[in-house]
Order: structure tokens, then C-alpha cells, then sequence
């Protein structure tokens, strides 16, 4: 869909980052898929172990903070200041996904009807890809039921604490300076109870909620080496795929 449509308000005021390391095939798949519904992401720049944000830290002091993972939260933040800081600031919302996303075939408009519950929510932070480990539904255990979009064919859910993954989440400006300033690296630090990691800060704090049917989802591969990681990805994508909804 043309996001210059008449529907195209919230896209219109949205701007997209993609989370991708040093990975040049996913980085075209990515500007193609959304190539191909008039989007186009901006790519932040990869996080490396040798940032000085990150090598200042002894990380044997601080068991609950891992260098790799601490990269991917500072690529994370560094979307956040890139959009506060530097993207067109009549841009309301900033999107983040990460690099290996499948789609909704009916994205813009989607999110755009999506969005409209966005205010009457007051939230700070929308998923609109994660990690569910079975297919939601009103009543479903541990989801509290907020809203149904104007077409009826989306929920909104208050997730719970255990659901897992950033695969893509859309906030406000207001909440996106918030967190690249709240939660740096001298913050983990003297935090040792929350992990310095996107799927426990930037998706669990504030007015936070999540849609079902999902708008992405992740392919279902895993770069981890980790056999029940790769299961659990593989069942979670098993669970939701419909090829007739994403692409």
C-alpha cells in the first residue's frame, strides 16, 4: 500500500530504524521488503565490543551484564538519539525492528489503524513483533485485554513480564529520549537487578503494550548456537505464520 494515502497519517509521522550487525543480506531483504510498500528504514550503525561504552566496563564486575548483549541495547538506544536527535523533528513516533522480520502484507494500513488506539491507551511503547509463545486471544492467561481496532480484526494486550522479544516495537518521542537517556551503561551498572537488555528494559518499562495478530514476526532462524533457543524460535514461528499474512 502507497503510504500516501488518505490513511497514511501515522506512518506519515513515523520514522523506521532497522537493528542490523555487519550483515549485508539481511540489510537488502530488509530495505526490500519495506522497499516494496513504500517505506524505507534507517540502518544504525553496528555497536562494536571495542566501543569505548562498552570497553570501559569490567565485565566480571557485573555478572548480569554481557558485552554482546549490552552492544545490541546500545544499537538499540542509538536509534532512539538518532531519531530524537537528528530525524525530521515533526516525526512523532519512532519504529525499531530488528533485521530478520517478516511483514504484514497490509502493514500501513494496519498500523495506521493500529495507531489510532495509540492516544486512547496513553501508552509509551507498542509491540508490534515479539516472541508469543501460543496464539492470543481475549481471556488468554497473563494478556490483559485493553482494546479492539476500529476494523475489529486486531487486539491490544497489556503483556505480561515473561514474554520475550524486540522484533519490533514502536514509541513515542517523548519515551524514546527517556530511555537512550535513562538507561546507559553507567545505569546497568548500578542496576544489577534489571539486565541490560531490550526484550527486559525497552519493551517492559512504562505504558507498554503489545497487537495480535502481529504486524511482524520473526523468520524463525536464530544465530544463537543454542539448540533450545533455536526450538523455541522455530515453534514460535510455526505457531503464528500464515504466508498468506506476511512476506
Amino acid at each position: 500500500m502507497d503510504p500516501s494515502t488518505s490513511d497514511s497519517s501515522s506512518i506519515k509521522k513515523t520514522q523506521i530504524y532497522c537493528i542490523n550487525f555487519n550483515d549485508p543480506e539481511r540489510r537488502i531483504k530488509m530495505s526490500n521488503r519495506f522497499g516494496s510498500i513504500g517505506l524505507m528504514p534507517h540502518f544504525t550503525e553496528p555497536v562494536y565490543d571495542t566501543d569505548p561504552r562498552i570497553t570501559d566496563i569490567d565485565f566480571a564486575k557485573y555478572p548480569h551484564m554481557v558485552a554482546r548483549t549490552s552492544a545490541i541495547m546500545l544499537q538499540h538506544l542509538d536509534s532512539l538519539r538518532h531519531f530524537v536527535e537528528t530525524a525530521d523533528p515533526t516525526a512523532e513516533f519512532c519504529l525499531v525492528c530488528e533485521d530478520d522480520v517478516l511483514i504484514s502484507r497490509n502493514f500501513v494500513h494496519e498500523y495506521n489503524t493500529v495507531m489510532k488506539d495509540w492516544q486512547l491507551l496513553n501508552l509509551d511503547v507498542l509491540l508490534l513483533g515479539c516472541l508469543p509463545y501460543f496464539r492470543l486471544y481475549n481471556g488468554a492467561e497473563w494478556y490483559d485485554y485493553l482494546a479492539t481496532t476500529s476494523d475489529d480484526k486486531h487486539s491490544i494486550f497489556r503483556h505480561p513480564d515473561h514474554l520475550w522479544g524486540s522484533q519490533m516495537y514502536v514509541v513515542s518521542r517523548k519515551w524514546a529520549e527517556y530511555l537512550y537517556k535513562t538507561y546507559t551503561v553507567e545505569y546497568a551498572q548500578c542496576h544489577p537487578e534489571l539486565p541490560h537488555n531490550p526484550d527486559w528494559i525497552i519493551t517492559k518499562m512504562g505504558r507498554r503494550a503489545m497487537v495480535y495478530p502481529m504486524l511482524a514476526m520473526e523468520e524463525g532462524d536464530t544465530k544463537s548456537g543454542d539448540n533450545s533457543q533455536q526450538d523455541f524460535h522455530q515453534h514460535v514461528f510455526l505457531e503464528h505464520y500464515d504466508q498468506t499474512r506476511y512476506f
